[in-house]
C-alpha cells in the first residue's frame, strides 16, 4: 500500500504529488531528438548494463570479535618514499561490511562488475590486515589463511641492531605470559587502538611513567607496525625536567629486536607474549634489581635508526606514546601504552606496538570514546527522457553524479575494573546528488527509492540545496521510502529557457543535493551496508518526465514506485519497450537503456568524467563512446 505520509515540510517551489490518475498524453510525449538505432549497433540479446553486482561473501577471521572490514580492488598498502610500509590514502574501498560478534560474516555485498580480486583489510589490530582471495563468480570467501603479507622489510638479528653503548637484559630477565592472560590482554587493547584513528576518550599522552613498585615488568600484547622496531628503555629521575639532549645521553637498555614479527596480521606470531623485567639503570649505566623512590621510566624505538621517544616533548620524534590504564591486580591497575614508530606522516594511531607495565604508576581513568567509521560509495546516473519510446540514446537528458557515504559509530567502554565493552551502532547516511547536466527539452524531475527499516531517525531526515536547507516532502511505501529532489533539472540549472542544442554554449553551475538520513542509537549486529543489496547506491533512482511525478523512468528491471505504477503499468511492452510490467521493467526492444548507473569505486573512479562526452547532444552513446556496444556484448571490459 502507498502511503502519502504527513510532510515534514511544504514548499511552493516543489509540485504537490500528482493525483493518482495519469492523463496518458502526457505520459506518451516525446522529446525533439528521436533518432533509429544503426542495425550495425543493434543488440542481440537482454543486457542489463550494470556495472556492480551482487556477490557472496564468506568471511571467517577465526576471531571471536565483531570487527569493520572493507574491500579493495588492489592492494591498499605501498611502500612510501622512507621505505615504510603505509595504507596508500589515494584508492578508497568499494564496500564496506562488519562481522558478527563470532569474527564471521555471510551476506551479500553489492562490488563492481571490475572486481576480479578481492583485497580485505581490516582496522581491528589482532586480525590479519589484508586477506587476498580471487571473486570465483559472484563468491568470496576467505579465511586467515588468504592473509597477504604485507611486510616486506628484511628482518635484523640482534647483533645487527644493538650497537655500542646500550645495556643488554641478562637472560633470565625474559619470559612468557600464559597464554589465557595474553588473550585477556589483547582482547582489551583490542577495544581502544584500532588502525588509522588516534585514541581519544581511553588514552592520556603524558607519559613517561612514574614507577611506584621496586620491581617493573613489561609484557608484549600486539601491534601493528610496518618497519623493524626495536624497543629500548631508560630512566631518570621524576624531578628532573627533560630535554631533548637530556633523554638522548641517557643510558639505555635493549629489550626486543625485529618487533614487526609479532604484529597484529602477521602469521608469525613472534615475539607476541613475550616479557622482560626490567630492573633499574643506575648513574654509572649499571643494572640494580630493585627500583629506587623518585624516578621515571621510559621508552625508545629504533625504526630504521630513526629514534622515536615516549617522553612528552613539543618536538619531532617525542611525545610519540599514548596510554590508559584498566583492570586491577589487588590495588595495582594494569597500565598499557602504545607507540608510534613513524615520524614522518605518521597516523598517531599509537598502534605501532604497545604493551603492558606493571609496577608504575595508573595514568587515566576512561570511560568512554566514540568514534565514526564510514564509506562512501561513489558513481554517476544518466537518463533517456523518451521512454517508452527510444530516443536519441544520447543518455544526456538528466545527468548526475552521487556519493553515498554511510556511517556508523564505534563505541568503547572501560568500566577501570577489567572490561572493556566494544560495540557498534548505526549513524547516518548521507547521500549527496549532483546535477551536472540535462540535455534535454522536456522538464525532468529526479527522485530515489530507499529502504528504511524502524531505525530511522524519521523526524530529523533533512535535504539540502547547495547546503542551504530546502522544504521537502517523503512518501512511503511499506519500510521504503521515495526521495524527491527536484521536478525541473533545466530550472536548478537556471536553463529553463535553453533549447538542449544550446546547452554546450550555456552559462550555468552545477546544484548539489545532500540527504541526511540519521539512525537512533541502537547496537549494530554486523552485516553489510545500511541499506542491503537493493540496488545499492544510488539505491533504486529515477527520472520524472516533464513536471508528471507520475511518469517515472528508472534503471532496467527496477520497477516504478507505488507513485508511479498507475501511469507507467499501461506503458511497459509500448512504443519502443519490450518489458512485460511484472518480472522485466524498462526494456528496449533493441535492448538499450533508459538510464544507467555507473559505478565510481575503485579502478573506475574516471567514470565521473562520463559526462563531458555525454553532452554531446543528439548523438547515441554508443557513438559518443564506440565501446559502448562492444562492452554491452561482454567484449570489452570497460568502455568509456
Amino acid at each position: 500500500m502507498c502511503i502519502n505520509l504527513n510532510p515534514i515540510r511544504k514548499s511552493a517551489s516543489i509540485l504537490v504529488i500528482a493525483a493518482a490518475t495519469c492523463i496518458f498524453s502526457s505520459c506518451n510525449e516525446k522529446d525533439l531528438y528521436v533518432e533509429p538505432i544503426p542495425d550495425t549497433n543493434k543488440l542481440d540479446q537482454f543486457f542489463d548494463f550494470k556495472t556492480t553486482q551482487e556477490v557472496t561473501v564468506n568471511l571467517d577471521y577465526g576471531i571471536e570479535a565483531q570487527m569493520m572490514f572493507e574491500i579493495y580492488d588492489e592492494n591498499p598498502y605501498t611502500i612510501d618514499t622512507n621505505g615504510v610500509q603505509v595504507k596508500n590514502k589515494e584508492i578508497t574501498a568499494v564496500a564496506m561490511g562488519f562481522t558478527d560478534k563470532e569474527g564471521k560474516f555471510n551476506g551479500s555485498i553489492m562490488l563492481p562488475v571490475s572486481v576480479k580480486q578481492a583485497y580485505i583489510y581490516t582496522n581491528y589490530i589482532l586480525a590479519p590486515r589484508v586477506l587476498n582471495v580471487d571473486v570465483v563468480g559472484s563468491n568470496i570467501t576467505a579465511t586467515k589463511n588468504n592473509e597477504l603479507l604485507l611486510l616486506n622489510a628484511t628482518s635484523k638479528t640482534r647483533a645487527e641492531s644493538i650497537v655500542g653503548g646500550y645495556l643488554t637484559l641478562p637472560a633470565a630477565n625474559y619470559g612468557q605470559m600464559l597464554p589465557q592472560v595474553l588473550r585477556v590482554a589483547q582482547e582489551v587493547v583490542a577495544g581502544v587502538y584500532t588502525e588509522e584513528r588516534t585514541p581519544v576518550g581511553l588514552s592520556t599522552y603524558d607519559s613517561d611513567f612514574y614507577v611506584e613498585e621496586e620491581t617493573v615488568t613489561i609484557e608484549y600484547i600486539a601491534g601493528t607496525t610496518g618497519g623493524n622496531d626495536d624497543l629500548y628503555y631508560f630512566c631518570y629521575p621524576a624531578a628532573d625536567t627533560p630535554t631533548k639532549a637530556y633523554i638522548e645521553n641517557l643510558k639505555k637498555a635493549h629489550i626486543w629486536t625485529d618487533l614487526h614479527g609479532a604484529a597484529g596480521g602477521r602469521t608469525d606470531d613472534g615475539l607476541k607474549g613475550s616479557t622482560a623485567t626490567l630492573p633499574f639503570i643506575n648513574a654509572n649505566g649499571e643494572f640494580e634489581e630493585t627500583w629506587p623512590k623518585g624516578y621515571k621510566i621510559g621508552f625508545m624505538i629504533d625504526n630504521k635508526s630513526k629514534y622515536h621517544y615516549s617522553t612528552p616533548l613539543d618536538i619531532p620524534y617525542f611525545d610519540m606514546a599514548s596510554t590508559f590504564t584498566y583492570g586491577a591486580d589487588g590495588d595495582k591497575p594494569t597500565v598499557v601504552f602504545g607507540l608510534e614508530d613513524y615520524y614522518e606522516g605518521p597516523l598517531y594511531d599509537y598502534n605501532d606496538v604497545i604493551f603492558q607495565l606493571h609496577g608504575v604508576a595508573p595514568t587515566i581513568n576512561p570511560e568512554t570514546e566514540t568514534f565514526p567509521v564510514s564509506t562512501t560509495t561513489r558513481g554517476l546516473l544518466a537518463f533517456e527522457d523518451n521512454w517508452p519510446a527510444r530516443g536519441d540514446y544520447d543518455m544526456n537528458d538528466v545527468v548526475l553524479k552521487y556519493a553515498s557515504t554511510q556511517t556508523y559509530y564505534k563505541k568503547v567502554t572501560n568500566d577501570f575494573h577489567g572490561t572493556i565493552t566494544t560495540y557498534y551502532t548505526r549513524g547516518k547516511i548521507v547521500d549527496e546528488f549532483e546535477l551536472v547536466w540535462s540535455g534535454a527539452n522536456y522538464k525532468n524531475g529526479f527522485g530515489y527509492h530507499v529502504v528504511m527499516d524502524d531505525e530511522v531517525d524519521y523526524e530529523n531526515i533533512t535535504i539540502k540545496r547547495n547546503n542551504e536547507p530546502i522544504d521537502f516532502t517523503l512518501v512511503k511505501e511499506g519500510q521504503d521510502y521515495i526521495i524527491y529532489l527536484f521536478d525541473n533539472a533545466k530550472a536548478e540549472l537556471g536553463v529553463e529557457d535553453v533549447a538542449a542544442t544550446e546547452m554546450a554554449n550555456a552559462n550555468f553551475a552545477t546544484v548539489k543535493f545532500t540527504v541526511t538520513i540519521p539512525y537512533k542509537e541502537t547496537e549494530f549486529d554486523g552485516g553489510a551496508n545500511v541499506y542491503g543489496t537493493k540496488v545499492g547506491p544510488a539505491y533504486n533512482p529515477f527520472i520524472t518526465k516533464n513536471m508528471n511525478r507520475k511518469h517515472e523512468i528508472h534503471l532496467i528491471d527496477c520497477a516504478p514506485t507505488c507513485e508511479g505504477l498507475s501511469c507507467c503499468d499501461p506503458l511497459f511492452g509500448s512504443a519502443n519497450d519490450n518489458s512485460n510490467g511484472t518480472t522485466t521493467f524498462y526494456r528496449s526492444e533493441d535492448f538499450y537503456p533508459y538510464a544507467l548507473c555507473l559505478n565510481a569505486d575503485g579502478a573506475n573512479a574516471d567514470v565521473l568524467n562520463v559526462d563531458v562526452k555525454l553532452r554531446v547532444e543528439a548523438t547515441p552513446i554508443y557513438t559518443t563512446y564506440p565501446l559502448f556496444t562492444d562492452w554491452a556484448k561482454k567484449n570489452v571490459e570497460k568502455w568509456w
